[in-house]
């Protein structure tokens, strides 16, 4: 029989001045990518969520150097439905984000092959999200 290990990690809200670096921090290269791909996981949310009318977002890193975006809102489930694989679901705002900015992760990593840090992001970002305990939400909808 063996044992498995679930390693945990620090989340970190980012408050206050460091808000206006964490982009830029996060994702490498100009400004102009952290603008996009900031866009960017805004548009899947708007995809994937009916009820997604923009709003305030909170930013997160994670002790393994992952980060992510949520949308700033109370704890109230969100719907979540992604046409490409069927998956339709409730979530936490935190998982909703979770998922918005792994598939904006995967999305500018496909359209800067170069850039292998957004794929690292994304891996990171993704082995913290199945240590949640919606991981399973999490990964069906970003399958």
């Amino acid at each position: 029989m063996s044992t498995a290990t679930v390693e945990s990690f620090v989340v970190t809200p980012v408050k206050g001045s460091r808000r206006s670096t964490f982009l830029p921090r996060h994702i490498r290269g100009n400004i102009m990518k952290a603008i996009s791909f900031e866009n960017t996981v805004y548009g899947v949310m708007d995809r994937i969520c009916a009820a997604y009318d923009g709003g305030s977002w909170d930013f997160f890193e994670v002790s393994n150097g992952a980060f992510f975006m949520a949308p700033a809102a109370p704890t109230t489930p969100v719907e979540i439905s992604v046409a490409d694989n069927y998956f339709r679901g409730e979530m936490t705002p935190a998982a909703a984000g979770i998922v918005a900015t792994l598939m904006a992760l995967s999305s500018m990593a496909f359209r800067h092959e170069e850039d292998e840090h957004l794929s690292e992001a994304f891996h990171c970002l993704r082995d913290y999200a199945g240590t949640r305990e919606d991981s399973g939400l999490i990964m069906r909808a970003i399958d």
